[in-house]
């Protein structure tokens, strides 16, 4: 059963009034951000007008201000999370590793049914859980709650993170999610899965015009990545390339040459490859590169196809 959320007018924590008054002192902006942090709730508002009251740089709290500030994590575990059932608490929990969660995914998580239930009786219960679509297929939990159950998770189960974010990647790649995916992978800190998917995905986002969530998912590797992680050097040439930093795309496509035998011998490798080539050589102004990148393409496309029994050479 899903206990509903108390009004917040009901709850003792929240019954200190003034939120107006103490963040009447905020600069547009951060007052802004505070607005956008806590997505209307009024609640959430007060609970930081109290931490914000003589706090040294009211700023610096609205910017940082998230579900594991003490009084708004408080607040949560007493009115929400602490009222519900050991299931209902096991998928709120298990699933705050995800940006959305939908019914299929959720029982993934948990290992348990009727996920899609239960997601769908919390939203009706206004227990921070937000309907994405029309068909109320897809979930997700206001970030001040979502913030709460992920530092709720670090400390019930610290060794499960992982794992959560491993299987929600293999999930999400599955379901052509690539960006999902990737993001999980890099959440659980597997770089190689995480660039493995980077670069089979890249030609379908670099066609879907996802350039810039691909520039954020490459600026989430730790740095020397580009250098150190094979696959990654040529989507990092694309990316400076697309930056209009030639140089650097030289050197970065200089590291993808140079990569293990192996490794060049990938065809989507030698593909992304020369691609950069022929965008570098057009930004130059060199035909004759061009035409001889063209060429080369084209080889390396016809070597792909597949021979009489349907499989690549």
């Amino acid at each position: 059963m899903i206990v509903p959320v108390r009004p917040a007018e009901e709850s003792d924590q929240v019954t200190v009034g003034g939120s107006g008054r103490a963040t009447a002192g905020l600069p547009g902006p951060a007052l802004e951000v505070l607005h956008e942090r806590t997505e209307g709730w009024a609640a959430g508002l007060r609970l930081a007008a109290l931490s914000l009251a003589g706090h040294p740089d009211p700023a610096r709290f609205a910017a940082e201000f998230s579900g594991s500030e003490r009084t708004v994590a408080e607040y949560l575990l007493a009115e929400v999370l602490d009222r519900q059932t050991e299931q209902v608490r096991r998928l709120l929990l298990r699933t705050s590793v995800l940006e959305r969660v939908n019914g299929e995914l959720a029982g993934l998580l948990t290992g348990d049914e009727g996920g899609e239930r239960v997601l769908l009786e919390l939203e009706e219960a206004s227990a921070f859980v937000v309907s994405l679509d029309a068909a109320r297929t897809w979930f997700r939990y206001h970030q001040l709650f979502a913030d709460l159950l992920q530092l709720e998770l670090r400390r019930t189960a610290p060794g499960e993170v992982t794992g959560l974010h491993t299987t929600a990647a293999g999930w999400l790649a599955g379901h052509g999610l690539p960006v999902e995916a990737i993001r999980q992978a890099q959440a659980a800190r597997d770089w190689d899965l995480a660039a493995r998917l980077l670069t089979s995905h890249w030609p379908s986002l670099h066609l879907d015009g996802q350039a810039v969530a691909v520039h954020e998912l490459l600026a989430r590797f730790p740095a020397g990545a580009g250098a150190e992680v094979a696959e990654l050097a040529p989507l990092f040439a694309a990316d400076e390339l697309a930056r209009g930093s030639l140089e650097a795309a030289e050197r970065y496509l200089g590291l993808a040459e140079r990569r293990p035998a192996s490794v060049q011998a990938d065809w989507r490798g030698q593909v992304l490859i020369g691609v950069v080539r022929l965008q570098l050589a057009r930004q130059r102004g060199n035909p004759q590169a061009v035409l001889e990148e063209a060429q080369r393409l084209r080889s390396a496309a016809e070597a792909d196809q597949p021979d009489g029994t349907g499989n690549r050479p």
